[in-house]
């Protein structure tokens, strides 16, 4: 693009978004709508990189090579800072599990399918996102598989004949409709999925389309009504007035700024919700230079300066945050000195990176930096593959601590299981034999099955664990956050099913996350800004009460296996932590948080809490004395603390959940209890 089409008011425009991003991710409390800035480079994007291929295309200049060369000197130099910075700083402060994680990542970031990867792990917003420094590169996936397709499809559009305004729109629209279709059943799939966000950059594209075709000769079997986008009315009143352009602009900021406010973490998003972010941008960009708000306030010196910095602002800021919280260190403070980091490591890569790089003439460059990004990528390849380099010097002394934290697949899922229990998410077998006793639930019924194997096969019985996560063990029910996608809970109506059915499965054990099922919270602090847990009930789907929809649905699912001839066992919710058991660990090499080494919680403040849901909870099973309920609490906590640690080795690996030795330790206080004539007696 010439310097004469250089628009001052995009680069504030850049800005609006970057900023907001940031503010998201430092302070999440204060913006929860931020993260739409997101929205708001797509459409950028597409009008700006669409602009410069109609404008190839019209002078009859077009080069996809040349096109790809742009793009690898725009986006690699300042990419390869942040990914071989990370991967540095990584070396010396990340765990085995973490760094082979990491480096999945940055082979992800390198290839350019961060989406794809991100896709089968957890959601943008959930917590453990926190712990991964190249999350943000998804967002640069998606443009850049755009773009590895829509030149190529001008291009046929083009020499075709076609009229690729409608074109355009018929591909945005059926990307638009996939995110429609999506947000609310597989809200993951469909936030970072290319096919539900093309439409957002083809919102650029089609606006750049337009703004080609008025601004200079008329393009090639371009309009949708040629009589009246070439009529000289529409140019002179659409394009020239200036009363339309600042209604455009004041239009398009009130939609951005309703973005900001009413979307948040907590709603089913993209769906309608990003039209708020996409048209309003749409409506800025084409508003032009001079509108008011572009021209006076968008065009301002500071936020030019920081739309100029706003791609490796956008790199940088996420790892440094997210590193904060590894390290334990993500108070407001620290939080703060990251983005003021962030900004200064921006300028520098802008000033002594970015720039040079980008504008430099050598033939070769983009071929040296694409052999650099390759290097990142098997690099990373090599890191995930290697385990983490558990061998490290940096680390090796901390791997044993640290062992006891981990989770080891085979308590998920095993190869025996799965081939007798199909369709279960969980699935394991204490041996290879006909399970007796079954474990059904959540990750919290997952999490007892080392301790609860070992114990019955003392007493000659088999385990099996079958479930999956967040899936309370009810039949006929769902299980979300407010406003998130409903977990598939067919999975455990299907578990269930097979349980009754196997003659050789005597007993069942039921156990979950209780209080999130029926109180819809959680223990720690950081929890309650999260919207509420609700299950609901698919025979009964007016009822929008936590604790009827538990009451209706455990009644049936107690009937169903009671009726097959299977007894019951039903654990009680273990107490929660309110921090991260890792600090009560010996810190890693380099460590912004002092070590807990007590570890204790109050046991007046857990009671406090289980209390809220035992009320429902035992009345229900107070009334039904053929189900043994058992209670793991005082085999964690004594008359005045609750502990996750017992002669320096955790009990919990996480907040919500027991380690491995933490299983064993609560498995031995159902021990003599496991009686097949009369368990729990």
């Amino acid at each position: 693009m010439n310097p004469s089409s250089y628009r001052a008011d995009i680069d504030g425009l850049r800005a609006v978004a970057v900023l907001s991003v940031v503010a998201f991710h430092a302070f999440p409390g204060y913006f929860p709508g931020g993260f739409i800035g997101v929205d708001i480079f797509f459409v950028i994007s597409g009008f700006l990189i669409s602009s410069i291929l109609f404008d190839s295309l019209k002078k009859g200049s077009f080069n996809v090579l040349d096109f790809y060369k742009r793009r690898i000197k725009r986006i690699f130099p300042a990419l390869l800072c942040v990914l071989l910075s990370c991967y540095l700083f990584s070396w010396f402060v990340l765990f085995p599990d973490e760094f082979a994680r990491l480096g999945k990542h940055m082979a992800a970031g390198a290839a350019f399918v961060s989406n794809i990867v991100l896709l089968y792990e957890s959601g943008y917003f959930d917590t453990s996102a926190q712990t991964k420094p190249l999350l943000h590169l998804w967002s640069l996936g998606i443009e850049e598989q755009f773009y590895i397709f829509w030149p190529f499809l001008l291009w046929v559009f083009w020499k075709a004949r076609f009229n690729v305004f409608v074109c355009a729109a018929v591909l945005a629209l059926v990307s638009f409709a996939l995110n429609l279709a999506g947000v609310r059943d597989a809200q993951t799939t469909t936030f970072y999925s290319p096919l539900t966000r093309f439409w957002e950059l083809l919102a650029g594209g089609l606006l750049a389309y337009v703004h080609h075709g008025q601004a200079g000769t008329p393009l090639k079997a371009r309009s949708i009504c040629p009589a009246f986008f070439n009529s000289e009315h529409f140019v002179r009143f659409v394009f020239s007035s200036p009363q339309v352009k600042n209604m455009q602009a004041a239009l398009g900021s009130l939609l951005m700024a309703g973005g900001f406010v009413v979307i948040s973490e907590h709603k089913a998003f993209p769906g309608w919700l990003a039209l708020l972010p996409v048209l309003g941008t749409v409506l800025i960009i084409s508003a032009g230079r001079a509108a008011w708000i572009n021209r006076v306030l968008l065009s301002n010196r500071l936020l030019v300066w920081v739309g100029l910095i706003s791609f490796p602002l956008y790199l940088w800021h996420w790892p440094l945050l997210s590193f904060l919280h590894i390290l334990n260190a993500g108070n407001g403070m620290w939080r703060l000195l990251a983005v003021v980091l962030a900004g200064v490591l921006a300028w520098l890569t802008y000033v002594f990176v970015e720039r040079p790089l980008r504008f430099a003439r050598h033939g070769r460059l983009a071929l040296l930096l694409c052999v650099l990004m390759s290097g990142m990528f098997f690099v990373g390849l090599v890191t995930e593959k290697g385990d983490g380099f558990e061998s490290r010097a940096t680390i090796r002394g901390f791997n044993a601590a640290r062992a006891s934290l981990s989770w080891p697949g085979h308590n998920n899922f095993e190869a025996t299981c799965i081939k007798r229990f199909k369709g279960s998410g969980y699935c394991t077998l204490a041996k290879d034999a006909p399970a007796t006793v079954a474990l059904i639930g959540d990750s919290q019924a997952n999490h007892f099955f080392p301790g609860l194997a070992a114990q019955y096969l003392d007493v000659g019985e088999n385990l099996v664990n079958l479930g999956c996560g967040a899936c309370p063990p009810l039949i006929g029910t769902t299980s979300r956050y407010r406003g998130k996608t409903p977990i598939a809970m067919q999975t455990m109506d299907l578990v269930v099913d097979m349980v009754v059915k196997d003659p050789g499965i005597h007993t069942v054990i039921l156990a979950a996350n209780w209080h999130l099922y029926l109180q819809g919270t959680r223990f720690s602090d950081e929890s309650k800004t999260w919207p509420l847990w609700e299950i609901r009930s698919t025979d009964a789907p007016l009822v929008e009460n936590n604790n009827a929809v538990f009451a209706i649905q455990m009644a049936k699912t107690v009937e169903k296996l009671q009726e097959a001839g299977k007894k019951l066992i039903v654990i009680k919710q273990i107490p929660e932590l309110n921090y991260l058991p890792s600090i009560c660990l010996p810190p890693r090499p380099f460590s912004l948080a002092a070590r807990n080494p007590q570890c204790l919680t109050p046991v007046a403040r857990v009671d406090r809490y289980l209390d809220q849901y035992k009320s429902s909870f035992d009345s229900f099973f107070n009334k039904r004395p053929n189900i043994i309920v058992w209670d793991p609490k005082p085999t964690l906590c004594d008359g005045q603390f609750c502990r996750s640690m017992k002669g320096g080795d955790t009990l919990y690996r996480d907040e919500l959940h027991l380690s491995e030795f933490g299983s064993i330790e609560v498995g031995k206080g159902l021990s003599g209890n496991l009686s097949r004539s009369d368990p729990g007696k």
